[in-house]
């Protein structure tokens, strides 16, 4: 006794299954690319204004330091 089964809409549906994972799959590799390039800005940003900071905090000290200095004659 032998009993058949029709399983061609079960590999249909793996193929559809399969297709849809790999556009899911290199959309997400898209998506990883673009957020790695732009977050690399906000870290030059970020660098420019610290180092914008320690110029300005620098000049301030040093201007101080000379107005609080008595000159000597």
């Amino acid at each position: 006794m032998t009993i058949t089964t029709d399983i061609s809409e079960r590999k249909v549906a793996e193929a559809e299954l399969l297709a849809h994972r790999d556009r899911l799959e290199s959309l997400v590799q898209a998506r990883t690319a673009e957020v790695e390039c732009q977050s690399g800005e906000p870290r030059v940003a970020l660098r420019k204004e610290r180092e914008l900071s320690r110029l300005q905090r620098d000049f301030v000290a040093m201007v101080s330091h000379e107005f609080r200095t008595p000159l000597a004659i």
